[in-house]
Parts: C-alpha cells; structure tokens; sequence
C-alpha cells in the first residue's frame, strides 16, 4: 500500500530535532527530515530488501537511494565508474539502517572515504517510524 503525501502536508518545524539527540556523526530522525525538506541531502537506506519488505521505507517523496552494502562506496566515491550522479565529496549523506547500529560504522566509513558530512540516523528506520514522519508499505 503506497502513502499519497503532498510537499505542503509537511510542516519541518513539527519536525523539530528533540533536544539531547545529536552526536557528531549521528542525527535524529527528525533533524534528517528537515534537512530533506530544504533539499540538498542524499538519503540512502542500506537495509536489505527483506528488511524493507518488511518495515517499510522512507516516503518516496523524500527520494530514498536504495543500495546493498557491499555497493555503497562505489556509489558514493566521486573517481568510481559506477557512482552516482550526486556523489562528491561535500555531499550531505544521510544513512538508514533498520534500528541505526549498521548505519554508524557506514556513515563512518564514508567519511573516511573522504565524504566529510555523511552521517546516519540514530535509532535508524525505527526511530523514523516511531517519530511519526512519512513511511510507505513495501
């Protein structure tokens, strides 16, 4: 069952980051939301397709990246063959897991790789859902 959600539905200051939430490295589900309403933010979501299936992911509307694990570097390193056209090094990645333990070492290793800003989402799809922000059914 797919949601129907229009831009204006979304009001960011609903969505405001609960205070204590924020790590370097790591962001509320929340904060991650408002970035991706003013625009400029790759989200990608690194859970399996059993795990989105299952779950559920991000509104389309926020256009979710979708990719295995094993993929995600090349994707993102500007110098691969197979990157992504917004891939570059000052891009703001944002990394979705399923409850946000996966998605820490990622955002970590992307930023080793050179991507300053990537990050990941604490408490990851779980905390998304919980906080009441739009999801889809797989």
């Amino acid at each position: 069952m797919s949601v129907s959600i229009a831009a204006q539905e979304f009001e960011a200051s609903a969505f405001a980051p609960g205070a204590g939430t924020e790590v370097p490295g790591r962001i509320s589900a929340r904060a991650a939301f408002q970035e991706l309403l003013r625009g400029g933010v790759l989200l990608v979501d690194v859970r399996s397709e059993i795990a989105r299936r299952r779950q559920g992911g991000p509104h389309p509307m926020l256009l979710p990246r979708v990719v295995d694990r094993h993929l995600l570097e090349w994707r993102l390193d500007p110098r691969s063959e197979t990157a992504w056209p917004e891939a570059a090094y000052d891009a703001r990645v944002v990394v979705l897991s399923g409850a946000g333990h996966s998605s820490q070492p990622i955002a970590a290793d992307l930023r080793a790789l050179g991507i300053g800003a990537a990050v990941d989402i604490v408490g990851g799809f779980d905390a998304w859902r919980a906080a009441g922000l739009p999801v889809r059914s797989m």
